[in-house]
């Protein structure tokens, strides 16, 4: 029996939902009202060339007919993403050298490639974290190179200003704010090789979200963090980093913290942080911040100490420490292990694996032409370049002095 048109059911056509796209940065995921997460769209970072192409290029030669040795390094180096840990095992540093060699002539060295072979002979004075083009051109000169020739001397350019002298297995990798910082925890973690970690996240500060700031109190090897800039970093945050400082043991090894700008950490968070941390015993020997503390001029040295603590305000003018507010977070480490006689790079035969990161503010396309990918990996470097800027000095510099004796009456100012 057929329905009058009183009766019949309305059937709405629905519009078609257009998913969002991965280059928007983030897939949310739930219903719109009680969301359960949300999930960054990657990249994959670990396999990142760090000149964006493959490059085949050969080893120089001197004319003569190549080795078989040369030639098999050579074809390994341009398959070194196949290679594994355990396949390193079946032959000595000597056999691997030149194959380490070329991986990093052919531009071919990426994170995965140099934590593979790191892992294996990291430990040994002979092993480098990067090779240094020779070329040094001047900017007219780099404009009329190919891109990625322009790249490499711009790379070699940072590495030379940026990497500690004698330190040859201190390896410095950018990346970019798409990165899962999760991802990034989990593989420092589990790395054989155990490196010491630098990590700058200062230009990417806001893009970071609060639940990754708290991953980064995971990384047992991290000696140096910057959290400039940060408007998620706040007192309750400080609080959970002295914390994983000196109960849980997460973060035993850091000594050097960058606070600059984080507008939401108070006077009195900070002040709190250095009278907990103020144990000789306590790894964190070093501060910056933008906040006045209350402190007391020393009688005999005429040094001024933050009250109750053996927290030193650093004088510019004092040599040996008037350089740290001005050097890069890995220089400025380096050069502070070396003030307080515990530099962990004294010779290339003792050093251990080092590797700085940087968190840039970019965002690394999935879909992108060769060249818009030059373009990013120059913007980072320069990023990196600009660390020297005046502009990033801090304004209050604390450094941990283990012999000074805590007075228990002095007459606080702030200076």
């Amino acid at each position: 029996m057929r329905r009058s048109k009183r009766h019949r059911k309305v059937w709405r056509v629905s519009k078609p939902l257009h998913p969002r796209s991965l280059d928007e940065g983030s897939t949310r995921i739930g219903s719109g009202v009680h969301n359960d997460f949300v999930t960054k769209s990657t990249y994959g970072w670990t396999t990142t060339l760090p000149l964006c192409e493959h490059n085949y290029e050969t080893l120089p030669r001197n004319g003569t007919v190549p080795r078989l040795k040369r030639l098999c390094a050579e074809t390994l180096a341009k398959n070194v993403e196949h290679l594994e840990r355990d396949y390193l095992e079946f032959a000595p540093w000597t056999c691997w050298s030149l194959v380490w060699e070329c991986v990093l002539r052919q531009g071919n060295d990426s994170f995965r490639a140099h934590q593979v072979f790191s892992s294996r002979f990291g430990r040994l004075g002979q092993f480098r974290a990067h090779w240094v083009a020779r070329h040094q051109s001047s900017m007219g000169e780099l404009t009329t190179l190919a891109p990625r020739t322009q790249l490499q001397c711009l790379r070699s350019e940072a590495i030379r200003a940026l990497q500690p002298p004698h330190a040859r297995n201190y390896r410095l990798e950018n990346l970019f704010s798409n990165v899962l910082v999760a991802d990034v925890v989990r593989r420092l973690n589990f790395s054989l090789e155990r490196p010491l970690v630098v990590l700058d996240i200062s230009a990417a500060a806001n893009t970071i979200s609060k639940d990754e700031y708290y991953l980064l109190l995971n990384i047992p090897g991290l000696v140096a963090l910057d959290l400039s800039g940060s408007l998620v970093v706040d007192d309750s945050f400080l609080g959970n980093l002295a914390t994983s400082i000196l109960v849980d043991g997460k973060l035993a090894k850091l000594a050097v913290l960058r606070l600059k700008g984080c507008r939401n950490v108070s006077a009195r968070a900070v002040h709190n942080l250095l009278l907990r941390c103020s144990d000789a015993f306590c790894s964190l020997k070093y501060i910056e911040s933008e906040v006045p503390i209350p402190t007391t001029k020393h009688e005999l040295s005429g040094k001024f100490y933050v009250n109750g603590t053996k927290w030193q305000l650093v004088n510019k003018s004092e040599p040996g420490l008037q350089v740290l507010s001005r050097l890069p977070l890995g220089l400025k480490t380096h050069t502070l292990y070396r003030y307080l006689n515990g530099m962990p790079i004294q010779t290339p035969v003792n050093s251990g694996p080092v590797l700085d990161l940087m968190m840039c503010s970019h965002v690394y396309p999935h879909e992108a032409n060769l060249d818009d990918r030059i373009r990013l990996f120059e913007a980072a470097w320069n990023t990196r370049l600009n660390t020297r800027n005046p502009e990033s000095v801090s304004q209050y510099c604390f450094v941990m002095n283990a012999n000074h004796e805590i007075s228990t009456s002095a007459n606080g100012q702030v200076f």
